[in-house]
């Protein structure tokens, strides 16, 4: 009798030990990430997008993708002033060297820019005719692709569009008028629409659309990614119920396997330095699955006011470089994910202005 007490006193107790550690490990798993999350995150830098500022750590590598303003995209790069002219000439001569689509020259006019620091050139060209019907009547139409390319310190911006309205194709020359560089380590003063090295001054028209999207990711790290875009103007979001009925819907039409699978960490109305908004923080995965992180803020926008545009701030893991198709576990633990996101999260906020700029 005494020796199966003494069995079943030593099973309990190394199954409390078993236990123990696990609960040490765990938290000494905790206490690491939240270190490695303290680290990654001193310093943070202020990073501009469009009309609004974001902190991220200083150790993110970041990118401005998706660029655009009334209708025309824009990227920028870094390079030498010799380097710009002789790519804008090869682009140059191969649109001379191309008819459009009635056989005729593509190229229909070059203009020179040489105004506020930058120089370089406009080609409009690659005209397309088309037609449809309006009841019983035909009615021609044509289109034609513009191209800017302006240069100023060793950055390079390619503005360009395609299928654009010829009798308003001419606001290529409104949008490079607005286009300032900003200077290197500074967060602009002046109000506007920021895109990285350079912004697009006030006033700009009611009637034009901005977007840009910022990237993100430590190199160190590449499990995890971060994007950020804001998108403002005469955009639609009337048919867009919002991010909780999106995920919602989602979620109601998941089969109950998946279901299983996927827990909602946090899902409801955040309103971040005045900006009201829609949060969802989920994660994908069981048992014998890598866990997957899925963190979302998202806040629709008001038509009538850039300064109010629609939002997508988005974090997750999982991503990988090697080609595989299985989700790369996170470098993080979920209680430091939720640190990381909210330590970023909260600094979204309205870039502040001085007073307005003059008209160009």
């Amino acid at each position: 009798m005494n020796q199966k007490n003494e069995s079943g006193t030593r099973f309990v107790g190394i199954v409390a030990l078993v236990l123990g550690l696990s609960i040490v490990y765990a938290w000494g798993n905790n206490v690491m990430d939240r270190f490695k999350v303290a680290r990654l995150t001193d310093p943070m830098r202020p990073v501009c997008v469009g009309r609004y500022v974001i902190d991220l750590p200083d150790k993110m590598k970041v990118t401005y993708r998706s660029v655009f303003l009334n209708g025309f995209w824009i990227s920028n790069r870094r390079e030498s002033e010799s380097a710009f002219h002789a790519r804008v000439a090869q682009r140059e001569a191969q649109i001379n060297a191309e008819q459009n689509t009635s056989g005729l020259a593509s190229m229909e006019k070059v203009s020179t820019v040489d105004t506020n620091g930058f120089t370089g050139k406009t080609f409009i060209f690659g005209r397309k005719f088309g037609y449809y019907f309006e009841g019983p009547l035909r009615v021609d139409y044509s289109n034609v692709a513009a191209e800017a390319y302006v240069h100023s310190q060793g950055i390079s911006f390619n503005i360009i569009t395609d299928g654009y309205d010829p009798d308003q194709v001419h606001g290529i020359h409104e949008v490079i008028a607005r286009l300032r560089l900003i200077e290197p380590g500074t967060l602009p003063t002046t109000p506007g629409f920021c895109l990285g090295p350079a912004m697009f001054i006030d006033p700009i028209p009611a009637d034009w659309t901005e977007g840009v999207g910022v990237y993100a990711g430590f190199p160190e790290h590449p499990d995890l990614a971060l994007s950020f875009y804001t998108r403002a103007g005469l955009i639609n979001t009337n048919g867009d119920p919002g991010r909780l009925a999106r995920h919602q819907r989602v979620y109601d039409e998941m089969p109950l396997w998946r279901k299983a699978l996927t827990r909602r960490i946090r899902l409801g109305a955040r309103a971040i330095n005045g900006v009201q908004g829609e949060e969802v923080i989920q994660v994908k995965g069981g048992a014998g699955h890598t866990h997957v992180y899925f963190f979302d803020w998202e806040r629709l926008a008001d038509p009538q006011d850039v300064m109010q545009p629609q939002m997508h701030l988005e974090i997750s893991t999982g991503h990988r470089r090697d080609g595989r198709r299985k989700p790369a576990p996170s470098f993080l633990g979920e209680p430091a994910l939720l640190d990381l996101w909210h330590t970023i999260s909260s600094s979204v906020r309205v870039r502040p202005t001085a007073a307005p700029a003059s008209a160009p």
